[in-house]
Order: structure tokens, then C-alpha cells, then sequence
């Protein structure tokens, strides 16, 4: 039985930033994650900035990301609200290396 390695940091990500391209209507933030390529990049900053949870399972359907702490959700979406300034050109690019990861 083959199992697969996955990442539920990465679907917290994605699903903290699909509710922020919905709820947010800020012309920058559509521009970031409307854009294939910015929003991977974007996914890389936060995924860079906390600590990842990992699962080895042989289910073939995707594992959920509930159970997080509001507190860890509220972090990833500040570091998703950090990322798309800097990539929408409102921070310099140092602003990707000097950010610290919040543990």
C-alpha cells in the first residue's frame, strides 16, 4: 500500500488565503493571488515563517486542516497580509529576509 506525505500547513495556508481573496476586496491582495505565479511565491513566504505539520497516510482523500488553534490561523493570516504587501510592491524585498518566524 503506497503512502503519501502530506502537508497540512500548506492546506491551512491555502484555505486562510482563499478566505482572505474573498473577504478582502483590497485591489493588491486580488492582484497577488489572482496571479499563479505570485501566489506560489507567496505560499513559499509563509510556509518559510512557521513551523509545518506533516502526515504519512494511505487515505486517498485529502487530510483536514481543522483542529488548528485560532491563534496559529490568525499568525498564518498576518503572515499572508506581510507577504502580499511585499509582493504587491508595498514593502521593499528586504522586508522578505528581515520578517522572523513567530514559533
Amino acid at each position: 500500500m503506497t503512502k503519501t506525505l502530506i502537508n497540512l500547513t500548506l492546506a491551512i495556508v491555502k484555505e486562510e488565503a482563499e478566505l482572505l481573496a474573498e473577504y478582502c476586496p483590497n485591489p493588491i491582495y486580488q492582484d497577488v493571488l489572482g496571479n499563479p505565479a505570485t501566489k506560489q511565491e507567496l505560499m513559499t513566504y509563509v510556509l518559510s515563517r512557521v513551523p509545518n505539520t506533516y502526515v504519512l497516510t494511505a487515505e486517498p482523500t485529502p487530510l483536514s486542516a481543522r483542529g488548528q488553534t485560532t491563534a496559529y490561523r490568525l499568525h498564518i493570516e498576518t503572515l499572508l497580509k506581510q507577504g502580499m504587501d511585499v509582493l504587491g510592491g508595498h514593502r521593499p524585498m528586504t522586508a522578505l529576509r528581515e520578517t522572523q518566524t513567530v514559533g
